[in-house]
């Protein structure tokens, strides 16, 4: 290779580097909040790509996590290697976003394989908050409710009887 195919290759290499950092850095969770116009809960200095998982404790929890509490206040956004986490290090700041804006801030993961791939997209366990998920909801609470129950207790006591009378 002489130095003209030398230089293309290096070229080449740097541009393939720079085009890769810029597509991830353009999607971490701080990029997506700034192009949302949010902003993040305060927390420690992150690292490109590793976030705070060189900081985050491997033992000892409560003192690290009172420690950022007492530092950054009661909300603490934490990004381990792409994984965002919230420290609430206060009863007030937990009852805030857990109680009373759950809906806000509640959900589930998207689960591409159970979803999409083995077609358990219309199981119950497995989907989000909305109109679905309230019909599917109402419909297991017709068949398994607290008002229900008590339907089941002789097919209950049928059952236990036949497996007492295996023993």
């Amino acid at each position: 290779m002489n130095n003209f195919e030398a230089h293309h290759a290096l070229v080449g290499a740097i541009a393939i580097a720079t085009s890769a950092y810029i597509y991830l850095a353009s999607r971490t969770t701080e990029a997506k909040a700034k192009r949302a116009g949010a902003r993040l809960a305060p927390g420690p200095k992150r690292m490109f790509l590793l976030g705070n998982l060189l900081e985050f404790p491997k033992d000892r929890w409560l003192e690290t996590f009172t420690s950022w509490g007492k530092q950054y206040g009661d909300v603490v956004y934490l990004n381990l290697a792409g994984v965002p986490m919230i420290i609430l290090s206060s009863l007030e700041a937990a009852e805030d976003l857990v109680g009373k804006r759950a809906a806000v801030y509640s959900g589930r993961p998207y689960a591409r394989m159970v979803l999409d791939l083995m077609a358990s997209g219309y199981s119950l366990v497995f989907l989000p908050q909305g109109h679905e998920f309230n019909e599917q909801r109402k419909l297991f609470r017709l068949s398994l409710g607290p008002q229900v129950l008590g339907s089941y207790d002789r097919l209950i006591q049928q059952t236990i009887e036949g497996f007492a009378g295996k023993i």
